[in-house]
């Protein structure tokens, strides 16, 4: 028995209720009583087991053997199951199981907890596929552990009343059986109950393309009851019903990268909720503030110490039809530690390790140390172990990336063409069984870029990171934006420090303070619906430092002359790119700006100085920030008022500063460590914030990163659709709530 549950399932077997009426087994002490009626034999077995001062364990376990080989009855089941669970009871009352395996206490507990399954397995298959044995299986299941061999018997038992169900042509109980099978059991021996069904399905199928109407829908209604991943009978359903529903979504560019690990663009990272899904998702709801939502996982970890054991749904499928299990939460685990992958992070290495392999639908995850958010990693998108039949090698691979497989309601189809004009095709996944979308069986996504002359017909239903000069024109075309509270991502420049004069504080600090933001906002962006960004964090969040701390504003154009003057002590001259991404009007007009404000910032102070805007598409600006080809990117992030995902940036570790890995920065501040990790140590929310409001101080004197602002991302629905509640930057992750 697996000794990690060996206790658990001792106590539980306490609880499970055997052939008789009571609810737990009875006292060893009461036993000579309830034997009274029994066999001479039996009733004097219980009477010396009640009896035995200490050694009354090995006394049963001897007693039921020899009985039980000499007459092996029903009844005979019944009394063994009962004196072996009375001794184990009084056993764990009066001598608490030791730690060790090898204690003799422990092992007669063990052989006792042993010997009850196998007795229960015999006795099921003496009564055969009876009512009484289904009845006793049905009892027994949840105290009995995955190893056990009387899973297996109960298997057994299920198996053969889904047989007998489809002997007689009842198709609707068989299902039920399989399903039950399937919830708690998988492995080739169901797969007869699936031919079978799947079959019968099939045929009612090609029956129902023949018919129309009332028939053809009830076919198609029995069909998917039998056979729920048969997408063709779901579609077809909902054309004869007329209810055939496809969700046409405009975004300012298709995206391009659809994988966790290289989706960069705002519209690429809200598609993935489509495709993956993750452990938990994060909520940030209005009455409560965050929390977390299972997803994979089939419920909120009850235990409160290091190790988080997880229990995965077992209904959830890969898109190409095979299981979601431990092994691919574990392999996913492998690929984000993997030494050259773009992305990586030390969580694997520093925080969490790597979940341990056990059941198929079970993943412990053990922290290295507290968290002040315990759940927080552990919302990564978990990815396939095996990738078109082979085992995926890299998270970012790359033609994962433009053909992903996933879990989630919708899987990617491809890029087609529509009156010579491209979209994005996704339908609705073919093997999800939890609850789909209403209706919907189409997501296609089209380019727009004009509210007034550029959208195409239709209309879309459902606009994503719409431009804020744009929402007037929208909302007169019927729009209505979708806006719940939620955090928008902050902007910031990132500052390569492996570059000259770029290394130095007070260089960077002089950037910082030369640029005003609230004027770059205002003549780019629209000022009513975005704000200025004072530190990595939102405003607002927890974490930030109050005034006078960290000022309310970092635009200060006289200290910046002077720190630039100072800093040609020992510079000369700076020669800077500001890589952005390219197709953005309004970034690209903020970055010239900026570019022109900071190259007239160290001329005034007697340095020769050129700061050259260049802009890339997506997939290059992901490329160079990884391979750490920029000296100023421009670049938006969120949740780092997670002291794990700020440590997580400014790791030191060489296998973060490399090409790929989380210190982009390139950032080496002893102090900065030493505050991180002091932010890290504190669970208690007074002190996790005392600590951070001095990172966001110590951020503030040094500026690894200058930030800029928060821009707010854009949504809008029209009818049909209704606008969903949830923030703009999750349309997705609650897309199963959707109303059409």
């Amino acid at each position: 028995m697996n000794s990690r549950w060996g206790i658990l399932v001792l106590l539980l077997a306490l609880f499970a209720r055997g052939a008789v009426a009571q609810a737990t087994p009875p006292r060893l002490a009461d036993l000579p009583k309830r034997a009274a009626a029994w066999p001479p034999a039996w009733a004097a077995l219980a009477r010396d087991v009640a009896a035995a001062p200490d050694d009354f364990e090995t006394l049963a376990l001897a007693g039921v053997d020899k009985l039980l080989k000499a007459a092996p009855t029903v009844d005979a089941y019944q009394r063994a199951d009962m004196i072996l669970a009375a001794a184990l009871r009084h056993s764990l009352s009066v001598h608490r199981p030791a730690p060790l395996a090898d204690n003799p206490r422990r092992m007669a507990q063990n052989a006792l907890q042993e010997r009850i399954a196998g007795v229960r397995q015999l006795w099921l298959e003496l009564l055969g596929a009876d009512a009484e044995a289904l009845r006793l299986a049905d009892t027994w299941l949840p105290a009995t552990p995955d190893d056990s061999p009387l899973r297996r018997a109960i298997q057994q038992q299920w198996i053969g009343a889904a047989k007998q169900a489809l002997a007689k042509d009842d198709f609707k109980s068989a299902r039920g059986w399989l399903d039950r099978l399937e919830t708690h059991f998988d492995d080739a021996r169901n797969e007869p109950i699936r031919k079978a069904l799947h079959e019968r399905a099939v045929r009612l199928l090609k029956e129902a393309q023949g018919q129309s109407g009332a028939q053809a829908v009830r076919r198609l209604e029995e069909t998917l009851e039998l056979w729920p991943r048969l997408p063709e009978a779901r579609d077809a359903l909902e054309r004869q019903k007329g209810t055939y529903r496809t969700l046409v979504v405009g975004v300012p560019a298709l995206p391009a990268q659809l994988s966790p690990a290289t989706a960069w663009t705002e519209v690429e990272k809200q598609t993935l909720p489509l495709l993956f899904d993750a452990l938990f998702q994060p909520e940030i709801l209005p009455a409560i503030g965050r929390r977390y939502r299972p997803d994979l996982a089939a419920a909120l970890p009850l235990d409160s110490g290091p190790t988080s054991s997880l229990p995965l749904r077992r209904d959830v499928f890969w898109a190409s039809g095979e299981r979601v299990t431990a092994a691919d939460v574990r392999h996913t685990a492998l690929l984000m530690n993997k030494d050259d992958s773009t992305n990586r992070t030390g969580l694997w290495r520093e925080f969490l390790d790597i979940p341990r392999p056990g059941t198929r639908f079970h993943a412990d995850i053990t922290r290295r140390q507290g968290l002040l958010d315990p759940l927080a990693p552990l919302t990564f998108w978990v990815l396939p172990q095996y990738y078109r039949g082979q085992e995926l090698q890299r998270q970012d691979d790359a033609d994962f990336a433009k053909a992903p497989v996933g879990s989630g309601p919708f899987q990617f189809v491809g890029r087609k063409l529509d009156a010579g004009k491209p979209y994005l095709h996704f339908q609705a996944n073919p093997h999800d069984l939890r609850g789909g979308v209403r209706h919907l069986r189409e997501i296609r996504m089209v380019a727009w870029s004009d509210a007034k002359k550029g959208l195409p017909t239709p209309l879309p239903e459902l606009l994503l990171d719409a431009p804020t000069d744009q929402l007037p024109a929208l909302k007169e075309r019927g729009y209505t934006e979708v806006r719940l509270p939620g955090d928008s991502p902050v902007t910031f420049l990132a500052v390569n420090q492996r570059k000259p004069g770029l290394k130095t504080a007070l260089v960077r600090r002089a950037l910082a303070l030369a640029l005003d933001r609230q004027a770059l906002v205002r003549r780019h962006f629209g000022a009513q619906r975005h704000a200025t960004a004072n530190g990595l964090f939102p405003r607002g969040s927890w974490a930030s430092c109050p005034v006078p701390r960290v000022p309310a504003e970092l635009y200060q154009r006289d200290l910046a002359r002077s720190l630039a003057r100072q800093a040609k002590a020992e510079n000369a001259q700076f020669d800077w790119t500001l890589k952005y991404p390219a197709g953005d009007e309004r970034v690209r007009g903020a970055c010239e700006e900026m570019a022109s404000a900071l190259a007239a910032l160290f001329g005034e102070a007697g340095i020769k100085t050129s700061v050259k805007t260049v802009g890339l598409a997506p997939a290059a600006l992901r490329q160079a920030l990884a391979e750490r080809d920029y000296d100023l990117l421009y670049l938006s992030a969120e949740h780092l008022d997670d002291p794990l995902q700020l440590a997580l940036l400014f790791d030191p570790s060489p296998e973060a500063a490399r090409a790929g890995g989380s210190n982009y920065l390139g950032c080496e501040d002893v102090r900065l460590q030493e505050l991180l990790q002091a932010a890290l140590r504190h669970r208690e929310f007074p002190l996790a914030q005392a600590a951070m409001h001095a990172v966001h101080v110590h951020l503030n004197d040094h500026m690894p990163a200058i930030p800029l602002w928060q821009i707010e991302v854009h949504a809008l629905a029209r009818a049909p659709l209704t606008a969903p509640q949830v923030s703009s930057r999750q349309l997705f992750s609650r897309i199963r709530d959707w109303n059409f």
